[in-house]
C-alpha cells in the first residue's frame, strides 16, 4: 500500500480544494502524523474545559485516529513504542 500526504489549497468563499504537493518520504509522514495526533489530544483538554462528555468523546477520537495511522504507517506504532 502506498501512503502519501497531500498539501491542498482552499480557495477561501468556495471553490474547489487544489493540490499543490504530494508527499511520500515516510519520515514527514510519521511527523505529520504525529502532529494530527498532538492536534487532536489538545482538543480533548479544550473540550473538557467546555463540557466532560465533550471531553471523553473526543478522547474516544484520538483514540480511533492513533489506530488509524499506526494501521496505515506501522512506523508509527514502533516509534510510539520507543517514546
Amino acid at each position: 500500500m502506498s501512503v502519501k500526504l497531500y498539501i491542498t489549497l482552499e480557495p477561501s468563499g468556495g471553490g474547489r480544494p487544489v493540490t499543490v504537493a504530494r508527499i511520500a518520504d515516510r519520515g514527514v509522514l510519521l511527523d505529520a502524523a504525529e502532529a494530527a495526533i498532538r492536534e487532536a489530544q489538545g482538543k480533548v483538554e479544550t473540550l473538557a474545559e467546555e463540557d466532560e462528555r465533550l471531553g471523553f468523546l473526543q478522547k474516544e477520537e484520538v483514540s480511533r485516529l492513533c489506530r488509524s495511522l499506526e494501521g496505515i504507517i506501522p512506523e508509527l506504532r514502533e516509534r510510539n513504542r520507543v517514546n
